[in-house]
């Protein structure tokens, strides 16, 4: 085969995600997501809700409905995936945010309204120890039992938060290692 032809093979069987058409049938229920990332004035919250009528997450800034700028439309998303790292900042500066992508951690996983707990993986390239170089391989995630998960067909949105950053869930019942919100409380 020719090399352009090795390359096209390649690249066709790639996946960067497994798919199913019917995603999770598990999991705790979930009706909203909420990620406060700064305590200061103006706040920056986004904030996903889990319309049933279309089976996706709406995404919202700060209260308000979070809208594509080519379409107009407001962002709907498929798949939620809230990934657990380390975050730091070069030089202390806020705007400069050092995101740990290369390794593993806890991925807190939305799909059809439920949610489950599992866990994200990228391993360095083989070739250097150096993160950056690995940033081209494959994030996997895993599902609570370890097997790579299937994403619902449609957009997913991959949600970046420090190991210690509150989401807070609205579901109806307690989930082990998150903060609950309901609306009787």
């Amino acid at each position: 085969l020719s090399i352009r032809r090795q390359r096209q093979m390649c690249i066709r069987d790639r996946h960067p995600f497994k798919f199913t058409e019917t995603g999770l049938d598990r999991g705790v229920d979930v009706s909203a997501i909420t990620i406060n990332y700064k305590t200061t004035n103006p706040a920056y919250v986004s904030s996903y809700e889990y319309n049933e009528m279309t089976g996706l997450y709406e995404r919202y800034r700060n209260g308000a409905p979070y809208y594509d700028a080519l379409t107009g439309a407001q962002t709907e998303y498929a798949n939620v995936i809230v990934l657990r790292t380390e975050v730091s900042w070069f030089n202390n500066a806020p705007q400069r945010p050092v995101i740990q992508l290369v390794g593993q951690g806890v991925a807190e996983i939305f799909q059809n309204g439920k949610y489950i707990r599992g866990t994200w993986v990228r391993t360095h390239d083989g070739k250097t120890g150096d993160d950056a170089k690995s940033l081209p391989a494959r994030m996997i995630f895993l599902d609570e039992n370890g097997e790579e998960l299937e994403m619902k067909v449609g957009k997913t949105f991959i949600q970046i938060v420090n190991n210690d950053q509150a989401v807070i869930v609205n579901a109806g019942e307690q989930i082990e290692g998150c903060l609950l919100y309901t609306s009787d409380a």
